[in-house]
C-alpha cells in the first residue's frame, strides 16, 4: 500500500481493520481492532496471549507469516509462556506455497504432526464473505461499528453451527478417501525405493555437534582464564575506576555461566554417544570429525552464496522484462543494492571456509560471482560428499509419493480428532436439550413468559440438531468409521449454553432471527427459503426419532 494513501487513511479513520482468530470449524474466537496502523505484530501477540490464557496448552495457530511470527513470539515477553504451553506457529496452506522449501517443510501443516487435514485458511474464507461489512461500518461511530461487527459475527456463528456436522462428515469422508489409497501408495513407494519413511540423524552429525561443543568449551575456558587474570591484575591505579571494575566482574561472571552451559552440553552428548574418554585435538576421532565439519561449513557457505546470486539473477530478469513499471524497477534496484552487501558477506564466509581445507579449495573473486548466470557455474553437486542426483526425492514422482505419504499421516490424525469432536457434538446436543427442557419446566411455575422464550429457543436449536444427528447417523454406517455416536459425559458440572467443545456458538438473539421453516436435508445451503409455503414440522418428534435411531445404530 502506498505511504501517501495510508497516511491519508489514518488521518480520516481511527480503526483501519480487524485482526481475527477462528477455530478450525469457523467459529469466531477473538477479534481485535487495528488502530491507526497496518497489520503489526502486536495484534497477533495480543490474540495469542488471550488464547493461551483461555484455551491453555497445545495450541497451533496458522498465520500468513507464521514462520516469522514464531520467531517474534519466542523473543517477546510471551515466549516463555508459549513454550511452556507448547504453542506452535504455522503457515496456512495457501500462503505457505509462496515461501521457500525449507520454510514449507518446517511450517506447513502437511509436514507437522497433530494438525490433521486443516489448511489454516479459515480467516481468508471468512473475510471473503464479510467484505461488504467494511462499507457499512466505514463512517459509523465506534459503538455502532462494534455493534454491527458483533451482530455479523453472531450470525456467522449461527451459519457455522448449522453446517458443523456437515463439516465433520465431509472431513471424515475426505480422510477415508485418502487412506483408501494406502495399498497403492505402499506398492508405488516400494517399487521406487522409497521404503524409509523416517529420517534419523546420522551418527556423524552428532559427532560433529560434539566436536563443536568441545571447541566452544575450550574457547570459553581460555576466555574465562583471561578474564580472571585481568580481574586479578587490577592495581591501585585502576581500583578507583568503579565502572571498569564492574565491567570486568560482569564479563567474568557471564563467561563462567556460558562455560557451565557448554560443559553440560558436552556431558549430555558424551552420554548419548557413549564416549568414555573425552576427545583431544590429537586423537583420530577429533581429526576425522574435524574434516567432516569443515566440509559441512563449506557446503553451507556455498549454499548461501548460491541462493543469493540466483535471487539476484531473478531480480535482474524481472527488472529487464517488458511492461515492468518505473516504480517497480526502482524498487528492484534498491533490493539489488542490499543484495550486493549480503553477497559480499556470504563470499567472505565462503572463502574462509574454502581456505580451511588442506590443501585449500578454490576461492572466488567478486567479479567471478557477479558474472555467474547458471546454476552449473557453482558446481555444487560436484563438491558434495555424496551425489544427491540419484536420490529418489530429487525426482518429481518421488516428491509426489512423499507428499501423498504425509497426507495419509495427516488423514489418520484427522480421523482420531473427528472421532472426538463427533462425540462432543452429540454430547452437547443431548445435554443442551435436557438442560433447556429442565429450565422450561422450572420456569413454568415462576413465569410463563420466560418459559415460552426458553421453549422457542429450544425449538430453534432442534431444527439444526435433528439434521446434525441425521448426518452423523448416516456417517456411522459408512465403512471405515471407527468412532462412536453414543453421547458421552461432560467433565464440567454446569451446563454452558452456546458452547460447543469449548468454542463459541450461537447466542439466543442470533438464533431467534433464523427462519421458521427449518433445514431441508436435500439442500442445506438454501435452508428455510420456502418456509412460508409449508407447515413447520414437529421438531420435538423429529429430534426424538433421530436420537432413537442413533441409539439403535450404536447398539448394532
Amino acid at each position: 500500500m502506498k505511504n501517501q494513501f495510508t497516511a491519508r487513511m489514518w488521518g480520516i479513520f481511527e480503526e483501519t481493520g480487524i485482526f481475527l482468530a477462528l477455530c478450525r470449524h469457523g467459529f469466531v474466537l477473538v477479534a481485535a481492532d487495528m488502530i491507526r496502523s497496518g497489520e503489526l505484530a502486536k495484534y497477533p501477540l495480543a490474540i495469542v496471549e488471550h488464547l493461551l490464557e483461555v484455551l491453555d496448552t497445545s495450541l497451533r495457530g496458522g498465520y500468513d507469516i507464521g514462520c516469522k511470527f514464531g520467531t517474534t513470539l519466542s523473543r517477546s515477553p510471551l515466549g516463555e509462556l508459549a513454550e511452556k504451553l507448547k504453542y506452535t506457529s504455522l503457515v496456512g496452506l495457501f500462503h505457505g506455497h509462496a515461501h521457500n522449501r525449507l520454510c514449507q517443510t518446517a511450517n506447513l501443516t502437511t509436514y507437522r504432526d497433530g494438525v490433521g487435514l486443516e489448511d489454516l485458511e479459515g480467516c481468508e474464507r471468512f473475510f471473503s464473505r464479510t467484505n461488504a461489512l467494511a462499507g457499512v461500518t466505514r463512517y459509523t461511530s465506534t459503538v455502532h461499528r462494534r455493534r454491527l461487527i458483533s451482530q455479523v459475527f453472531r450470525r456467522k456463528d449461527v451459519d457455522t453451527y448449522k453446517q458443523l456436522s456437515k463439516f465433520l462428515v465431509n472431513n471424515y469422508v475426505q480422510a477415508l478417501d485418502i487412506l483408501g489409497g494406502k495399498t497403492t501408495l505402499d506398492a508405488s513407494m516400494q517399487s521406487k525405493g522409497l521404503t524409509d519413511y523416517g529420517r534419523k540423524p546420522p551418527e556423524e552429525s552428532l559427532h560433529m555437534e560434539y566436536l563443536q561443543k568441545l571447541q566452544l568449551m575450550m574457547q570459553l575456558t581460555a576466555q574465562l582464564g583471561r578474564a580472571q587474570d585481568h580481574f586479578r591484575n587490577v592495581t591501585a591505579e585502576t581500583i578507583h575506576n568503579q565502572d571498569d571494575t564492574c565491567s570486568i566482574e560482569t564479563a567474568q561472571r557471564n563467561t563462567g555461566k556460558k562455560l557451565d552451559r557448554a560443559i553440560n552440553n558436552v556431558h549430555l552428548l558424551q552420554e548419548h554417544l557413549a564416549i568414555t574418554t573425552r576427545w583431544t585435538p590429537d586423537c583420530p576421532e577429533w581429526i576425522a570429525t574435524s574434516t567432516l565439519l569443515k566440509g559441512r561449513v563449506y557446503q553451507r557457505a556455498l549454499d548461501m552464496l548460491e541462493s543469493l546470486v540466483i535471487a539476484r539473477l531473478f531480480e535482474l530478469t524481472t527488472m529487464n522484462q517488458l511492461q515492468t513499471g518505473y516504480k517497480l524497477r526502482k524498487h528492484i534496484a534498491g533490493a539489488l543494492k542490499a543484495r550486493l552487501h549480503a553477497i559480499s558477506t556470504a563470499l567472505d564466509k565462503y572463502n574462509t571456509a574454502a581456505m580451511a581445507f588442506t590443501p585449500p579449495k578454490p576461492t572466488l573473486l567478486w567479479n567471478q560471482v557477479v558474472e555467474y548466470a547458471f546454476l552449473s557455474d557453482f558446481n555444487l553437486l560436484r563438491e558434495s560428499r555424496t551425489d544427491i542426483r540419484g536420490k529418489p526425492w530429487t525426482t518429481p514422482w518421488g516428491r509426489l509419493l512423499m507428499d501423498q505419504y504425509f497426507k495419509m499421516e495427516r488423514a489418520r490424525e484427522e480421523i482420531v480428532q473427528l472421532n472426538i469432536e463427533i462425540r462432543r457434538l452429540i454430547t452437547f446436543i443431548c445435554d443442551e436439550d435436557e438442560y433447556l427442557e429442565a429450565k422450561r419446566v422450572e420456569w413454568e411455575a415462576k413465569d410463563v413468559r420466560i418459559a415460552v422464550q426458553i421453549d422457542i429457543y429450544r425449538r430453534s436449536k432442534l431444527r439444526f440438531n435433528a439434521q446434525h444427528l441425521a448426518r452423523l447417523t448416516k456417517l456411522s454406517r459408512m465403512a471405515g468409521f471407527t468412532g462412536t455416536i453414543l453421547p458421552g459425559i461432560r467433565l464440567r458440572a454446569e451446563m454452558s449454553i452456546g458452547v460447543v467443545g469449548g468454542e463459541a456458538a450461537a447466542e439466543t438473539e442470533a438464533v431467534m432471527d433464523m427462519p421458521e421453516g427449518g433445514i431441508s436435508p436435500e439442500d442445506d445451503d438454501n435452508a428455510g427459503n420456502n418456509a412460508a409455503e409449508v407447515e413447520a414440522p414437529d421438531y420435538n418428534a423429529e429430534f426424538a426419532r433421530q436420537f432413537e435411531l442413533l441409539q439403535i445404530v450404536s447398539d448394532d
